[in-house]
């Protein structure tokens, strides 16, 4: 049985959704918690729902990750947040051991190093599109005997 002071389902929920729209925004909790004032455990009692998150601070929370305050709530599903190709990346990457993240990052500047030293590829086929291609040689018909 549910106590006065024990979390109800709606206080895991919106900390759920609190830690879906830090994550989709690649913030840690600390960092979101030095940009509301708070401390870094009373962010994580608020994403775990054992401490109720006050209307103003929610306020605060939404405007900080940049979401709707009804998508905390679970009210406005269509309008939330949406994460880009990166951020998906980003949690990903964060999900890794930090050995893991520093060989991906390694791996990384060398990816980006390549592509900015790549030269260009010409095709091996000349294309039959007009002024595409090597230019044709008028004088090289097949010669009379």
């Amino acid at each position: 049985m549910r106590t006065q002071k024990s979390p109800s389902d709606l206080d895991r929920f919106i900390g759920e959704r609190i830690r879906t729209a830090r994550r989709m925004k690649g913030i840690s909790q600390t960092s979101l918690a030095d940009k509301l004032g708070l401390t870094f455990q009373q962010m994580q009692k608020y994403e775990k729902g054992s401490n109720r998150v006050s209307a103003g601070r929610l306020d605060q929370i939404a405007e900080a990750l940049g979401c709707p305050l009804l998508w905390l709530y679970g009210k406005d599903a269509d309008v939330g947040v949406v994460p880009t190709a990166s951020q998906r990346l980003a949690d990903r990457i964060g999900q890794l051991r930090p050995e893991q993240q520093v060989a991906f990052e390694q791996l990384a500047d060398v990816m980006l190093k390549a592509l900015a030293t790549e030269r260009p590829v010409t095709p091996a086929i000349p294309s039959e599109e007009p002024g595409r291609g090597r230019p044709r040689k008028d004088g090289l018909k097949a010669k009379d005997v």
